[in-house]
């Protein structure tokens, strides 16, 4: 698309069933929310005969008497709106006409009950009586929540009807419900705002070809402007059936796109991690990728680690890659070794380099790389695009900010306070996934990472300089089953994987998300 990917993707699952727990003093509900209403129809039997006798509105949460004949045996059924809207009561027939675009829950007693000079506590089950099919756009996948969009729904059709109370069979043919969809239709589904959706109801169940279309997308940046993605639409057609009693979800997702460069697909910027911004999607990449001389900590990650500051797992059962945490779940992964070649052209071990950094190294500059005051880019093969500002912007370019790296930890359970050093300003460091032994000469476990600095000739003056580094490992020294390394950014690549990935029936795209305290 125009700035950015879609993501889509179907779901089809039974609803889960709402039920109402009764003691032994009246119905009160345990699991309907409370303030919900339903209403309860009372069928008293004369030998083979069941006539309707009356029926009560009741509140969840709250306990409502309906006196009975004592001695009678009577069956019950009951329909809620799962709202605190009224349920009016049946008119003059068991034909009972159900509402428009509501979602009607359905209940019947099992068996029938005796009053014998007691209250009669009953339990009432509801099962979803329509198909619910959710619409969502979700731009978890762009770290924002959306401030307008324009939304088009083709194809889709709803239907009511009307059921026989006693059965809660249809009865007679079903009628078209008028829809009118559009951006105003959905509605917010959790606080941060970045996932809205709009439910439609039907009785239905024949296939339907629903095409739904994205334009004119903005979204709001952590700085507070605004990112305007214009006019240009993407769209999908889902195919499927409904059945009643199951939601089926409907998700477009946009989702930012990538930079290539050396065939690779790079996000626009660093990795981050705050829980406190949105606890549903705490793994973002920044909204710009300019150099700030403050630090950000939860930027910087150590070797294998997903929580900033914090060792990772020895245990390579128990590392995750924090990149595979963005939204939709591993999409994005922390490059390899030979990913992270393509922006290098010598290799060393990483003391060395940092001790040569400012120095006349007498090497060429690295093919491709420039450098800037504050960092070192190269201009990408494809993905650029004016939403992310001129071509030469920061978002443009592949660009890796001189924010600097921490090399000497011990090895610590916690949290890490940072110290730079000179460090920042002047280099870049960002990790790769790739742990080996005796890396270039160093004893034991090493790890590689990627280190930008510009560097100094004698003839020609700065150069840009991309280098493999060589890191050092401690392993699980003292017993901690923790891994002790550098810290460094975290620059994240697509997954070619992903495609076959995601297309597991299994798959989901929220990724599993560690809590702020997971140490290992």
């Amino acid at each position: 698309g125009n700035g950015f990917d879609l993501v889509t993707a179907v779901s089809d699952k039974i609803e889960t069933n709402a039920t109402l727990k009764a003691s032994s003093s009246g119905t009160k509900a345990a699991v309907l929310p409370a303030g919900f209403k339903y209403r309860l129809f009372l069928y008293k039997k004369d030998g083979a005969t069941y006539t309707f006798e009356k029926s009560a509105l009741f509140v969840a949460g709250q306990e409502t008497p309906v006196s009975v004949t004592d001695g009678a045996t009577y069956k019950w059924v009951a329909i809620s709106y799962n709202s605190a809207e009224d349920v009016p009561d049946r008119v003059g027939s068991d034909n009972y006409a159900l509402p428009e675009n509501k979602d009607v829950l359905y209940a019947a007693s099992a068996t029938d009950f005796t009053v014998a000079r007691a209250s009669v506590p009953i339990s009432v089950t509801f099962n979803h009586h329509l198909s619910r099919i959710a619409l969502e756009v979700n731009t978890k996948g762009m770290f924002a929540k959306p401030n307008s969009a324009t939304v088009t729904v083709n194809g889709l059709t709803a239907q009511t009807g009307t059921i026989d109370l006693t059965t809660g069979s249809f009865v007679g043919s079903l009628t078209p419900v008028t829809l009118t969809l559009n951006y105003d239709s959905f509605t917010d589904v959790n606080s941060f705002g970045d996932r809205r959706v709009a439910y439609v109801y039907t009785a239905g169940e024949t296939m339907q070809n629903i095409t739904i279309a994205l334009s004119n997308l903005k979204i709001q940046l952590d700085n507070g402007t605004e990112r305007d993605f214009g006019t240009a639409t993407l769209s999908k057609t889902f195919a499927i059936t409904p059945v009643r009693g199951s939601s089926h979800s409907l998700l477009l997702a946009p989702t930012e796109s990538p930079l290539t460069y050396g065939g690779v697909q790079w996000s626009r910027s660093n990795l981050y991690y705050r829980n406190s911004v949105n606890p549903e999607n705490p793994y973002r990449f920044n909204h710009s990728n300019t150099y700030n001389a403050t630090t950000d900590p939860n930027a910087f990650f150590s070797f294998r680690g997903h929580l900033p500051r914090k060792l990772g797992s020895a245990v390579e059962a128990n590392q995750i890659d924090p990149c595979s945490r963005v939204y939709p779940a591993g999409l994005w992964k922390t490059p390899s070794q030979t990913e992270m070649a393509v922006v290098t052209n010598s290799s060393g071990i990483l003391g060395n380099l940092l001790g040569s950094i400012g120095q006349l190294l007498g090497l060429g500059a690295t093919p491709g790389a420039v450098t800037g005051p504050n960092y070192i880019e190269y201009t990408p093969t494809a993905g650029v695009n004016p939403v992310y500002g001129a071509a030469t912007s920061a978002e443009n370019k592949l660009r890796f900010n001189y924010n600097g790296l921490q090399t000497s930890v011990g090895l610590i359970e916690g949290l890490i306070t940072l110290n730079l050093g000179s460090s920042k300003g002047t280099s870049s460091a960002f990790w790769t996934n790739t742990q080996g032994l005796n890396l270039l000469g160093l004893v034991g476990a090493g790890s590689w990472n990627y280190l930008g600095f510009t560097g100094r000739n004698l003839i020609g003056g700065a150069v840009p300089r991309g280098t493999a580094a060589a890191s050092h490992l401690d392993i699980d020294l003292v017993g901690l089953n923790i891994l002790s390394s550098a810290l460094m950014n975290v620059r994240c690549v697509r997954d070619p994987n992903w495609t076959t990935v995601s297309a597991s029936p299994t798959y989901n795209p929220n990724p599993v998300l560690p809590t702020t305290s997971d140490v290992y």
